[in-house]
């Protein structure tokens, strides 16, 4: 080993002690590390996707807005505010409609008491019916004084989940509402940005580096866009025809379901159980056997769109063929559940659009030869 190479690593090495010391522990320094990406980098990541998402309705509006000298903030300031109208609406159709279902769930109740009134009225003298009512009775004092005794001795560690969990409530508030404020910036001022990036570029990175990681990032901004697109036209079609069939079925509630299944079936995996679950309950409360209709023609529903309309709409968009699209989903979401399964696409057609090149130029040089 040389001596310039020895000495390297040598001062490598006492400047990882030093580190070590500083800190304390490992634990420590880990639990450092875990701080600056979650408060530090964590946000700066989200507002670029924020920004990156806002970008996408920002510049159609640009187009249409050339005559204003001020596009770029109107355009802005024209997106939130559609977004926050569609979500206000939404919520509007939703939320009433889950109190009324509630309300009318607590008066079948309230009518229920009074028919098992009725009946312990009319069988008062009948003893097998005394025996069941007897049974019935001591089964439900039990599980009271079981919930009381378990509420008295994990009242405190409740409570101290419940204020935990506001508390990560109000800190994952306060750092969405810090990333969409750098998000705006951004896109308020992304040609600065993105000349600065390139700049940085320039500084540390070959020149046939930049060329390569240029296309590759010309590559995935066409297949993010474009997935982000087609995804969000996935959720209509999915909230179209789910209300469509709630008519044909004569189901009730057909436009607001169809507008909760359209927003949540923006959310992978879960959002579709998720609206099934709660719009399925609505639909029980006023009845039960059309609430089990619903459930069965939402679940045909959603395989019916995850195994054809998905890989054709998503997949057709991003330039990745249908078999392909449905692959990546489930091999994605298999090793990294969730936002393997966000991801899959985009950077399955990334990936698919490289090899593509890179077989393309092969076949030429061969050509060639």
């Amino acid at each position: 080993m040389k001596k310039r190479d020895f000495l390297s690593f040598l001062l490598l090495g006492v400047i990882l002690i030093f580190i070590y010391h500083l800190f304390g522990s490992l634990s420590s320094v880990t639990a450092f590390l875990s701080s600056l990406f979650s408060q530090v980098i964590m946000p700066v990541l989200l507002g670029f996707v924020i920004c990156y998402i806002l970008s996408i309705p920002v510049s159609f509006l640009e187009k249409k807005l050339i005559r204003f000298s001020r596009r770029r903030a109107i355009s802005i300031a024209l997106s939130l505010i559609i977004i926050i109208g569609v979500l206000t609406l939404i919520l509007m159709l939703i939320i009433p409609q889950l109190v009324r279902s509630l309300q009318l769930l607590y008066d079948s109740a309230i009518e229920f008491s009074h028919k098992m009134q009725a009946l312990i009225s009319e069988k008062g003298e009948d003893e097998t019916f005394i025996r069941y009512l007897s049974f019935a009775e001591s089964l439900f004092t039990e599980m009271v004084t079981r919930l009381s005794d378990y509420l008295k001795t994990s009242g405190t560690r409740l409570l101290s989940t419940a204020v935990g969990s506001v508390s990560q409530i109000v800190s994952a508030a306060v750092g969405f509402f810090v990333s969409l404020m750098i998000g705006l910036y951004f896109v308020a001022d992304r040609e600065r940005v993105s000349s600065d990036i390139a700049k940085a570029a320039e500084l540390f990175l070959p020149e046939s580096v930049r060329i390569r990681a240029s296309h590759v990032i010309s590559i995935a901004n066409k297949a993010f866009s474009r997935f982000i697109t087609a995804q969000c036209l996935e959720a209509v079609i999915l909230g179209s025809l789910c209300a469509l069939g709630m008519v044909i079925l004569r189901l009730p509630y057909a436009p607001m379901i169809g507008c909760l299944i359209m927003v949540t079936a923006l959310i992978p995996i879960w959002g579709g159980l998720i609206g099934g679950l709660v719009s399925a309950f609505i639909i029980a409360v006023a009845s039960p056997v059309k609430g089990l209709v619903f459930l069965i023609y939402l679940i045909i529903l959603q395989q019916t769109e995850g195994n054809l309309i998905y890989p054709r709409v998503v997949g057709s968009s991003v330039g990745l063929p249908p078999v392909y699209t449905f692959l990546a989903v489930t091999v994605f979401g298999s090793f990294f559940g969730i936002a393997g399964m966000l991801m899959a696409v985009p950077v399955s057609s990334v990936i698919y659009s490289l090899l593509k090149e890179h077989y393309c130029k092969l076949r030429h040089n061969k050509d060639k030869k």
